[in-house]
C-alpha cells in the first residue's frame, strides 16, 4: 500500500512538473515571439495641392444712363436674352423707391386674389395641415442657411395664413375686396407719377447678368490669361482697378477660366489636356471638374497654369479671386501596416495572413501604392481570390515566418 502511494506521489510530481515546464516554455517563447495583427479595411486617399488663383470670363460692364439710382431686374447669374431688359436707372433714389414699393404691392394683391379664389369653409383643416407643414419647411431652410428659399416658403406660409383666416370667416368677401382695391389705387398713383423717370439697360447680345463689376472684366478674359506669365498673375493683386461706376455686367461666356502662378513642381504633376477636380472651400463650397488648358513656361521657380471649364458659370458668377484645392489623385484600396509588408525568396512584396491559424502570403504592389508614414493603400481587385481582401487578418509582428507555417 505504500509502495503504491509513494508511486501515485512520484508520478503526479511529474505530470506537475512537466506541465509547468510545458507552459514554462509556451510563455518564454510567446513572449520572445509576440503575435499582433491587424485587420485589412477599405480605405481612400488624395494627393493635393493648394493654390490661389483668378476666376477669367467673357464680360462686359453695363452703365445706366442716367446718374440716379438704379433697380435690377434680373437673378444674379439669370441667363438672359439679347434685347432683354436687365436694369432699370431712376433719377432719383425716390423713384426706385417707388418701383420697390409697387413690386411689394403686387406681391400682396396676388396673395389677397389667391386667398379669396382658393379658400372654402371646408378647407380649413387642409389649410392648417399645410401651414404646419410649411413652417417646418421654413425652419428646415433656415437652419440650412438656405435663404432665397427660405423667402419663398415665407410668401406662401402668408398666402396660408390669409387663407385661413378669410375661410374661418375672419375676413368677409367684402373686406378682402376693399383691401384689394386699395392696393390697387396705391399702385395705379406710384406709377403715374414714375412716368418717363425710368430708363432700362438692355443686354447687346445674351449671357448670364451679374449686378456687381470689379474692373477686371477687361483684365481677364479667356484669351489674356492664355498669354499671362507668374509675374502677371501676381500683379493682378495691386491692379488697382474697380469698377468705374458701372451698375453690373454680362458675362457672354458660358465656360469660364482659372488662372494661378503654381509652384513649378506642383506644375509638374499636371498634363495638359488632363482632368482634375478643383475643390473650393469659400464663398462658393463645392467640387468641379476641371481641364488642365495650358502650362507656362517656369518663371522663378513657378508656372502660369490655366484650367478650364464649361459647366454651369451660375455657381462662380460672383467669384473672382479664390483660393482652391486640386485633387492630383486619388486612390482607392486595402490600408496595409508598413510594418507588415516582407519580401518572400523572389523578390516579391507581400504581407503574411492569418487563416485558421495557418500563415498565407498574400503579394502587394507598393510600387503603386498610396504611401504614408505608418500604412500603405494598396490596390484591390474583388475578383481575384488570391490578392489582399478587406476582412483579412494580417500579421504585423512575429517570428520565423513563412508560407503555410501553423500558428499555435
Amino acid at each position: 500500500m505504500r509502495k503504491a502511494e509513494l508511486a501515485t506521489k512520484i508520478i503526479s510530481a511529474v505530470v506537475v512538473l512537466a506541465v509547468v515546464a510545458y507552459m514554462t516554455v509556451y510563455i518564454i517563447s510567446a513572449l520572445s515571439n509576440p503575435l499582433e495583427t491587424s485587420e485589412a479595411v477599405l480605405a481612400t486617399a488624395e494627393d493635393t495641392v493648394s493654390i490661389d488663383g483668378w476666376f477669367a470670363r467673357n464680360e462686359e460692364r453695363l452703365y445706366a444712363a442716367s446718374g440716379g439710382a438704379t433697380l435690377a431686374v434680373r437673378d444674379e447669374g439669370e441667363k438672359v436674352a439679347e434685347g432683354e431688359s436687365l436694369i432699370v436707372s431712376y433719377t432719383s433714389v425716390e423713384g426706385r423707391r417707388a418701383r420697390e414699393r409697387i413690386s411689394e404691392l403686387d406681391a400682396r394683391i396676388a396673395e389677397l386674389e389667391t386667398a379669396r379664389g382658393e379658400s372654402g369653409v371646408g378647407d380649413i383643416n387642409r389649410i392648417n395641415e399645410e401651414l404646419e407643414s410649411k413652417i417646418s419647411d421654413l425652419a428646415y431652410r433656415v437652419s440650412t442657411g438656405a435663404f432665397d428659399a427660405a423667402v419663398e416658403d415665407a410668401g406662401e406660409l402668408g398666402t396660408l395664413i390669409l387663407r385661413r383666416d378669410y375661410s374661418s370667416g375672419r375676413y368677409g368677401e367684402d373686406m378682402l375686396e376693399e383691401a384689394v382695391e386699395d392696393l390697387k389705387d396705391e399702385r395705379s398713383r406710384l406709377e403715374a407719377n414714375l412716368s418717363g423717370s425710368e430708363t432700362s439697360v438692355y443686354a447687346a447680345r445674351s449671357g448670364y447678368f451679374s449686378s456687381s463689376a470689379d474692373g477686371y472684366e477687361e483684365l481677364l478674359t479667356l484669351d489674356s490669361v492664355l498669354d499671362m506669365t507668374p509675374a502677371d498673375v501676381h500683379a493682378l493683386e495691386t491692379a488697382g482697378v474697380n469698377g468705374g461706376g458701372s451698375c453690373g455686367r454680362l458675362v457672354t461666356s458660358f465656360g469660364w477660366r482659372f488662372v494661378s502662378a503654381m509652384k513649378e513642381a506642383d506644375a509638374k504633376q499636371l498634363a495638359e489636356g488632363s482632368w482634375v477636380t478643383m475643390r473650393f472651400n469659400g464663398e462658393f463650397t463645392g467640387e468641379v471638374r476641371v481641364r488642365v488648358y495650358q502650362i507656362g513656361e517656369p518663371q522663378d521657380g513657378e508656372c502660369a497654369v490655366v484650367f478650364s471649364c464649361a459647366t454651369d458659370i451660375t455657381p462662380v458668377i460672383g467669384l473672382r479671386r479664390e483660393q482652391a484645392e486640386l485633387v492630383l489623385r486619388e486612390y482607392e484600396g486595402v490600408r496595409v501596416p508598413k510594418a507588415a509588408v516582407r519580401v518572400d525568396e523572389d523578390g516579391n512584396a507581400g504581407v503574411y495572413t492569418l487563416v485558421a491559424m495557418q500563415t498565407n502570403f498574400v503579394k502587394i504592389d507598393i510600387a503603386t501604392a498610396y504611401e504614408t508614414e505608418n500604412y500603405y493603400i494598396v490596390s484591390y481587385d474583388a475578383s481575384d481570390a488570391g490578392s489582399i481582401r478587406p476582412g483579412d487578418e494580417i500579421i504585423v509582428h512575429s517570428k520565423n515566418l513563412y508560407d503555410g507555417k501553423v500558428i499555435e
